[in-house]
């Protein structure tokens, strides 16, 4: 018995104020999707389960519910049986209705119904298991009672939430014991609601999360797989496939050891690829590196990346000012004296500006272009 698990795809994502950016990303977890049914494909797999929040919400468009058939229907005779998650849970006047009235697929099964929280694909001789979340019930105490049902040679649960390990802590924040999957006596338990692959398989539970396929924040290392699932007897084994194709990357650039902008901007490049989400952060003194225009720094290198993101954590004077050394007779020294007053006393927006007045200032009257 093959399974093919994921989770978490998030399909129809709106990426607020993300502009183009947020077009590509929505492309990018399509095309994702469409790698997950490849794989379902290429592995012969005789069963394929999305464990929750495959849809970012219930308010998607047609076109985009025509997609997810159309590719659900590449699947053949192979079933697919999905589970409504947080982000998109079972409502009424949904599609989740809708399909249960009139199913748009023949090979897809969703379990939607909470008297009959199973699904039997005698073809395979497997029945599915699962309660889905409801939009007015969000408490998930009850999901992981599934209970086998009938005779079939394999018994697969659907569970959707956090799972601690050991005794449950309660329904809130959907957290259920790993004692209580052990309970179910499932052949498997695919699971739904983390980002990140987690194979339960070594703490005796025959359980996984498969994470989000494609990856969408930095913070979630281990995402970008979906699961191929292998029963063999009392035997599962769990393996992560990577499906993701966005690289998130961050780097932290100290403008001491920069020499000069095409320096900068070969540290930047560096890391740079057309799936690449880049946050660069810049610290340290910026004073003898004065003029730097992030925004045109941006614009320059916007084209080799996905998505470039910089924070400016960078300071104009040192803490101690007498480090910097200039003769206060002179011009520069006393417009530099007159700044750090003003900056010593401004606040808020002011003295941002006064910082940015203060990079040019000390930059032209050094004889340096302005970066």
């Amino acid at each position: 018995m093959k399974i093919v698990h994921s989770s978490n795809i998030h399909l129809g994502k709106s990426f607020v104020d993300q502009g183009v950016t947020g077009d590509k990303l929505r492309a990018g977890i399509k095309a994702c999707f469409s790698k997950i049914i490849d794989l379902a494909i290429s592995e012969k797999a005789d069963l394929v389960v999305l464990a929750g929040d495959t849809f970012d919400n219930v308010d998607i468009s047609e076109n985009l519910l025509k997609f997810f058939i159309s590719e659900v229907e590449r699947l053949q005779k192979i079933p697919l049986v999905i589970l409504p998650g947080v982000r998109d849970a079972y409502q009424k006047a949904s599609f989740w209705e809708q399909w249960e009235v009139l199913m748009p697929a023949p090979n897809l099964h969703p379990l939607t119904n909470t008297d009959k929280p199973y699904v039997e694909l005698p073809q395979i001789s497997t029945t599915v298991h699962g309660y889905p979340v409801l939009e007015d019930s969000p408490s998930l105490s009850h999901h992981v009672k599934i209970k086998r049902h009938g005779n079939s040679k394999y018994h697969i649960g659907v569970v959707y939430g956090n799972m601690t390990y050991g005794a449950s802590k309660g329904s809130k924040g959907h957290s259920f014991g790993s004692d209580e999957l052990s309970a179910t006596k499932m052949d498997y338990v695919a699971l739904g609601g983390n980002n990140e692959f987690h194979d339960l398989t070594p703490l005796g539970v025959k359980a996984a999360y498969p994470g989000s396929p494609e990856t969408l924040s930095a913070s979630h290392s281990n995402s970008g797989h979906a699961a191929v699932v292998d029963l063999t007897g009392s035997n599962v084994v769990i393996e992560p496939r990577n499906v993701g194709t966005f690289i998130w990357k961050n780097i932290e650039i100290s403008m001491e050891t920069v020499a000069n902008i095409d320096d900068l901007k070969a540290q930047i490049n560096e890391l740079s690829g057309p799936n690449v989400l880049l946050k660069a952060t810049l610290k340290g003194l910026t004073l003898f590196e004065a003029g730097l225009n992030i925004e045109e720094l941006k614009a320059q290198l916007d084209g080799n990346f996905l998505q470039l993101d910089f924070v400016d954590n960078t300071s104009v004077l040192p803490e101690n000012v007498s480090e910097v050394k200039v003769r206060e007779k002179t011009i520069l020294g006393q417009y530099l004296k007159v700044m750090v007053e003003k900056l010593n006393a401004a606040k808020g927006p002011q003295k941002s500006e006064l910082e940015e007045s203060l990079k040019a200032g000390y930059t032209l009257l050094t004889g340096k272009e302005i970066w």
